[in-house]
């Protein structure tokens, strides 16, 4: 297969542009992923399917993989209905890339009138306050970490009142101490 990119010289001329590392997108067409990341650090943010991203932490495994560990920043899609905050897999040439959602920072969906489920990925540690707060069409948030360590106030002001939290089985009594008194309704539910 012939490589439509060409090798970079030992010194490349820097480009001319206003900030490489702004808003990012990784994946796109005619991106490769290794490129993308080398120009990032833990810090930087960058978007993809308009959810914002910033890094915090990037490792490279010895068979050349990347893991890429981030907080969902912001969706920035404010017709989305079915918000998911996991771990994506790029694979481009033979390079894979695996971004791990470990954070949802504070207000990443706030105020976003039309999202009715959003899934809570395994890797997530940490719900930052407001996350969802204004949501009121959300009915359904679906939990699979396993281990989430914390969820910030008034998480979950504003929510759906008939909205049920699924969580792990065997996670049910931690968790229900966790998003207790989050600023939703009594009514809501977590099974």
């Amino acid at each position: 297969d012939p490589d439509p990119k060409p090798s970079p010289a030992p010194n490349p001329e820097p480009q001319p542009q206003p900030n490489p590392r702004e808003n990012q997108t990784i994946g796109g067409e005619g991106t490769y992923v290794m490129d993308a990341f080398e120009k990032l650090k833990a810090g930087d943010t960058f978007t993809e399917d308009q959810y914002q991203y910033r890094i915090l932490s990037i490792d490279e495994t010895k068979e050349g993989r990347l893991n890429v560990s981030v907080c969902l920043v912001k969706d920035l899609d404010k017709k989305r209905k079915n918000a998911v905050a996991s771990t994506v897999k790029y694979t481009q040439e033979k390079t894979t890339a695996h971004i791990t959602v470990t954070e949802i920072g504070a207000k990443a969906f706030a105020n976003h009138k039309k999202l009715t489920r959003v899934t809570i990925g395994k890797d997530v540690t940490k719900i930052g306050k407001q996350a969802f707060s204004g949501c009121g069409k959300l009915k359904k948030i679906k939990v699979e970490a396993e281990n989430l360590q914390s969820v910030g106030k008034n998480a979950l002001k504003g929510i759906h009142k008939k909205c049920v939290i699924k969580v792990p089985k065997s996670k049910k009594k931690a968790y229900t101490k966790k998003f207790k008194k989050k600023g939703q309704k009594k009514t809501v539910k977590v099974k």
